[in-house]
Formats: C-alpha cells, sequence, structure tokens
C-alpha cells in the first residue's frame, strides 16, 4: 500500500474558516480603531475651537469687536454672546454664565462654561466643557 500526500478534504475546510475568523477579526479591529482615529481627531478639533473661544474672550475690555457682525466691543455684560463662527464646522458653540461676581459697584466678574459639542461616527453626541473667568479688571 502507497501511503497518500496531500490534505485532506476537512482538513482544508478547517484551515479555510480559520483563516475566514482570522481575517474577520483584523478587519474589524482594523475598522474600530480607524473609527477611534477620527473621533479623537472630532475631539482635538473640538479643543482647538474652544481654545480659540477662549483666546478671543480674553481681549475682554479692549478695543476688539464681539465678533466679526458685530462692531459692539467685548464687555463683560455681552460676553457669553461674543462666540466665534462655527457654521461650517460640525461643531455646535455655546456659553453659560456659571457665577457672577458682584461688588459694591455692581457685577465685577463671571465664571462662565465654553461647551462645544458634536457628533462622532456612531451620531452620539459627545462635548467638552471649558471654564472661563471673565472680569472688568485688567492686570498689567
Amino acid at each position: 500500500m502507497q501511503p497518500e500526500y496531500g490534505f485532506s478534504f476537512l482538513e482544508i475546510l478547517i484551515s479555510l474558516v480559520l483563516v475566514s475568523v482570522a481575517s474577520l477579526g483584523l478587519y474589524t479591529i482594523t475598522a474600530d480603531i480607524e473609527v477611534k482615529q477620527h473621533n479623537a481627531l472630532l475631539a482635538e478639533g473640538a479643543m482647538h475651537i474652544v481654545n480659540d473661544q477662549l483666546d478671543h474672550w480674553r481681549l475682554i475690555n479692549t478695543d476688539a469687536p464681539c465678533t466679526a457682525s458685530h462692531e459692539e466691543k467685548i464687555q463683560l455684560a455681552n460676553i457669553t454672546g461674543c462666540l466665534i463662527n462655527t457654521e461650517d464646522t460640525p461643531y455646535q458653540l455655546e456659553a453659560k454664565t456659571t457665577k457672577t461676581f458682584t461688588g459694591v459697584t455692581g457685577p465685577y466678574a463671571k465664571e462662565i462654561e465654553a461647551i462645544v459639542s458634536w457628533k462622532d461616527n456612531r451620531d452620539v453626541s459627545q462635548s467638552l466643557i471649558f471654564y472661563f473667568t471673565a472680569s472688568v479688571y485688567r492686570h498689567s
């Protein structure tokens, strides 16, 4: 009797199933990594947006206009309305006053939340909140 060479049909099927499962797992991991990278880029973009907003608010009590469309200056009374433009971006920017500090002459400072929100790849709402304190006083 001669020895048989090669693989049996069952061995070939098992190896094909193993290769298919491994390939599917690798594809799933790769797709998940790409989604997480894209979401991380969105979060990084949100951080840049809010950083630009905080830089804009630091111009309070100067001759800087509130927004490009409004010529009024950035003041404590209107600071939460002085938002940068995010129309052409996937981000929404809003500002809320969380605390107002009042002295003898009236309000002199506000604690403000700058909230940037967006939707990720899975259409889940994400947001970042940053805090800013605005004051009528300027330190030289």
